[in-house]
């Protein structure tokens, strides 16, 4: 999987910056009501920059601003 991923046959790689690390604790900061991690925030900054709209996820921090895909799970008790 390393080598598809890597060859980037299945998906881009995409290297983040300094400026979109600070964007995303700003993010993390703005939101601080909400239960964001810090890496769920870069992928926010990263998706807006890039026009993304979907994201392929199954908890429900994406669906604020973006389609999440196949979407929040339910949790069973």
């Amino acid at each position: 999987m390393g080598e598809r991923l890597y060859s980037e046959k299945i998906a881009r790689i995409y290297v983040t910056s300094l400026e979109e690390h600070k964007a995303a604790f700003e993010y993390l900061r703005r939101y601080n009501d909400k239960t964001y991690s810090a890496v769920d925030c870069l992928s926010f900054v990263v998706m807006e920059k890039l026009g993304i709209r979907d994201a392929f996820a199954v908890d429900d921090d994406f669906t604020h601003r973006f389609v999440a895909i196949p979407g929040p799970l339910t949790r069973r008790r």
